[in-house]
């Protein structure tokens, strides 16, 4: 979970965690960015990331313009 650590992190300086810095969150993922990419890239994963899952890993990689020569290791 990529929010697990920012909300404890969070809740150690308030006891309420908005829903805003919650929905901000998405805001940091790799897949709203990929499109940008213009040079080549490699994408690497571990199968049991909490803090990056493979999931949004995979997502950004199939955001990547088909042009960009891309790789990924898992």
């Amino acid at each position: 979970m990529p929010s697990v650590k920012y909300i404890s992190l969070q809740t150690e300086q308030s006891s309420v965690v908005s829903e805003a810095n919650i929905l901000c969150l998405g805001n940091f993922d790799g897949v709203h960015f990929a499109k940008r990419i213009k040079c080549p890239i490699y994408f690497s994963t571990g199968g049991i990331d909490f803090t990056c899952p493979p999931s949004s890993v995979y997502k950004a990689y199939n955001n990547v313009p088909a042009k960009i020569n891309k790789s990924i290791d898992y």
